[in-house]
């Protein structure tokens, strides 16, 4: 029934320690070597995905991750098959727009296509240290006009704490959201990607490419920007963790990331 299972990572694939649990591995493992498409859908870039490829054998030009929030889909080895990003005047507007609300307690940092961190900030919070190690990346401090005009940026992102950045993202929702796709992803990161661009925009470029239909897909996630893949997916399922909204909109929720909720949802569709 289903061909393709696109799954969150945080909060949803991985436990709260960031990790795979043998369960999760091996009920997956189960689905792939049944010929089912196992798609992690991340707004994480693609070294930040490795560990998790590694830990389910994905590897190849035919497995396939959906990365920087839908901005990049591409094959576990690498290989593009779409992709959409902000060029060097963007990356200035968000830098600028960035810089007049760091006042209120608000860090910033933008993402490369290859998952570099770069960030105008000499005071780095908490929140972009702990991106950077997700990323398996490190932190680069760059003034915007230190950057040169080929520059171009998978997203720029919004750090603070939640109270501080419901109380901006009005701001940027009005400032940019005639132009770009601003969406949270987690209670503490608000992102700036490219218009257009969200897991539903990726998921649709993916299963186009392999000549699948929605209701191929089933889709798991946890947070504000999975309900994009979820609206594309034909069956969506929400974690018992996950936000309120993101529950209502599912098509069914499973228990928690610390309770193998994927592999639980999968054994209720009779997928493995």
């Amino acid at each position: 029934m289903y061909r393709l299972i696109a799954v969150d990572l945080d909060d949803t694939l991985l436990n709260s320690h960031k990790q795979l649990s043998p369960a999760t591995i091996s009920g997956l493992k189960t689905a792939i070597a049944a010929g089912i498409k196992v798609v992690p859908c991340t707004g994480r870039p693609l070294p930040g995905v490795h560990a998790t490829l590694e830990a389910l054998g994905l590897e190849g030009d035919d497995q396939y991750v959906i990365v920087q929030g839908g901005g990049v889909v591409q094959s576990a080895s690498g290989k593009i098959i779409a992709e959409k990003f902000l060029n060097h005047q963007d990356y200035q507007d968000f830098s600028t727009f960035a810089a007049s609300v760091a006042s209120n307690g608000i860090d910033s940092n933008v993402l490369t296509p290859a998952g570099e961190v770069y960030t105008a900030d000499r005071n780095i919070s908490r929140y972009t240290v702990l991106q950077a190690w997700e990323n398996t990346a490190g932190i680069k401090v760059r003034e915007p006009q230190e950057m040169p005009e080929d520059f171009v940026i998978a997203k720029g992102m919004l750090l603070g704490e939640p109270d501080k950045l419901a109380a901006i993202q009005p701001q940027a929702e009005t400032e940019f959201g005639n132009r770009f796709t601003v969406i949270r992803s987690m209670p503490f990161m608000l992102e700036i990607m490219p218009h257009g661009v969200d897991k539903g925009w990726g998921l649709a470029q993916l299963t186009q490419h392999l000549g699948f239909s929605a209701d191929d897909v089933i889709a798991f996630g946890d947070e504000h920007n999975d309900l994009d893949m979820f609206d594309f997916a034909g069956t969506s399922v929400a974690m018992a963790n996950g936000q309120d909204i993101v529950k209502k909109r599912a098509d069914f929720i499973t228990a928690s990331n610390d309770e193998d909720g994927v592999v639980k949802a999968l054994k209720h569709f009779a997928i493995i």
